[in-house]
């Protein structure tokens, strides 16, 4: 039995000593992308899923025309969509979701380890990436969400690899292309603008010296307001001597127009400015031939009937008043819902409430569902059990897992005087791997579901891409408790 628990020890230990190798750790994650892959093939989730969303991306018009740039859809999916159907076919596309999420996380997995994360950290956090609920739950569909959320960590990674050369001309324009492209293929990831300079200023905060601290904040916000603003507004400015119609995408409307309309009611109606009138009058009307139920007791009761507040109320009643005119029916709707909120303000508050909490359970349950957290708990599990029947077994691979390059900071601190961030932003602590995972993801998934829980449902294909990193932050910590706790066994054995 001893032989045995030995046996498995040492296997264990050559295990953690291997996958703490650079390549070695790339190696098991391009493998267990290519598993991934081929078991979502297996389980038919590379079969395309249409909705009825598809057709405006599929059929969309590259002119001036309502199904074109004039229309409630910016320009990046579509042009994604066109080319792999004209390439490989429409069967093509979950694949090409797939393909384009395995290579952010590995870009991901490239700028944790230039900043300093020693590679089983950066493999423990890649692992719950590559394996999160992405493709199963939103790959399939020819949709934005997949693509937008692939593009997204790909800008993250951008992101991470300015603070490692912040000098480098090319990762900032890389930054500045990739967020562009993120909102372009889906606009609800405008909230890119305003984490990048947030982030900025947060690093310099917490993971360099104090001296120089305002200098340097202004010149990081400075410059990471730049590249996120600059190419926004010059698209939104040219988009509006072209068009005429300055914004984006003239959408915003349709979104929000489906909560606002249930806190409609006669006297409500009476308060509201003449030109919204007729539609809020409308809108009533046709709530009332439809028979559709309007509770607003709470989220709960307010949130079932959303779609149809929006596709069978609120669209068909705007037709006959503006036509097939988007984007005056936009704007109709926007004027109607901001005024209804000036006018409810509680009733609204109440609706925000309830969805980030709502938003906040999925991301929970959604966190915990994912296979790359339990197959990471799993791990650490074994070597925990492993290190208890036999804690010296581990002594050579806390070893190795603790080594530390020539060119990184040799203690925990990375605030003394002579730490030079080019170098190592993280310098190899613990600590601070999770400190900076930790806050990008809190800040990213902030930005994620406040944009949303403000114009429409939290519903879990939102927020999967509000949660993505937190499976990692989650495998990080774990991670770094069994290190911990194996190093505190093996000292305290050869203390005995």
């Amino acid at each position: 039995m001893e032989n045995k628990i030995a046996s498995s020890t040492t296997v264990t230990t050559r295990l953690l000593m291997h996958l703490s190798n650079t390549r070695v750790g790339l190696g098991v994650l391009l493998i267990l992308c290519g598993l991934s892959l081929a078991g979502h093939a297996y389980r038919g989730y590379l079969q395309p899923i249409l909705n009825p969303d598809s057709e405006g991306y599929i059929q969309f018009q590259w002119d001036l025309s309502d199904k074109g740039f004039n229309g409630l859809r910016t320009p990046g999916y579509p042009l994604f969509l066109q080319t792999i159907m004209a390439t490989f076919g429409l069967d093509a596309i979950p694949t090409a979701h797939a393909i384009a999420y395995f290579g952010a996380v590995i870009a991901f997995h490239f700028a944790l380890l230039g900043i300093g994360y020693r590679p089983l950290s950066a493999l423990a956090v890649s692992v719950p990436l590559a394996l999160g609920v992405n493709l199963s739950y939103l790959g399939t569909h020819v949709l934005t969400d997949s693509l937008a959320l692939s593009v997204s960590i790909m800008a993250m990674a951008a992101f991470t690899w300015t603070l490692r050369k912040p000098t480098n001309t090319w990762s900032w324009l890389t930054l500045a292309f990739l967020t562009f492209v993120t909102y372009q293929v889906r606009p609800a990831y405008l909230f890119l603008l305003v984490l990048w300079p947030l982030m900025g200023v947060w690093v310099a905060f917490f993971f360099e010296p104090r001296f120089g601290f305002a200098k340097r904040c202004f010149h990081r916000l400075l410059a990471y307001s730049a590249v996120s603003v600059i190419p926004f507004f010059s698209y939104t400015i040219l988009r509006g001597l072209v068009t005429g119609y300055f914004g984006l995408v003239a959408f915003g409307g349709y979104n929000i127009i489906g909560i606002a309309i249930q806190f409609l009611d006669p006297p409500t109606i009476a308060q509201l400015p003449e030109e919204v009138k007729p539609l809020a009058t409308a809108i009533v009307n046709r709530i009332a031939e439809l028979n559709l139920k309007v509770d607003i007791s709470s989220y709960n009761t307010m949130e079932p009937n959303y779609p149809a507040y929006v596709y069978q109320v609120s669209v068909p009643e705007a037709r006959k008043i503006y036509g097939d005119n988007i984007r005056k029916t936009n704007a109709a709707f926007n004027k109607l819902s901001l005024a209804v909120f000036k006018i409810h303000p509680k009733l609204y508050l109440r609706w925000i409430v309830g969805n980030l909490f709502h938003g906040i359970g999925d991301q929970v349950l959604l966190t915990f569902r994912n296979i790359g957290t339990i197959l990471v708990f799993a791990i650490i599990g074994m070597v925990i059990f492993c290190s208890l029947l036999n804690p010296l077994g581990f002594q050579g691979a806390l070893t190795q897992l603790d080594l530390r390059s020539s060119d990184s900071q040799p203690t925990d601190s990375i605030t003394q005087s002579d730490y030079n961030p080019q170098s190592s932003l993280i310098g190899h602590s613990a600590f601070s791997e999770f400190q900076y995972l930790f806050w990008l993801s809190t800040w990213y998934s902030a930005g994620k579901t406040g944009l949303v829980v403000l114009v429409e449902p939290s519903v879990g294909r939102y927020m999967a891409p509000a949660s993505v990193l937190w499976p990692c932050v989650i495998a990080l910590a774990a991670m770094h408790f069994a290190n911990s706790l194996l190093a505190s066994r093996s000292s305290s054995s050869l203390r005995a």
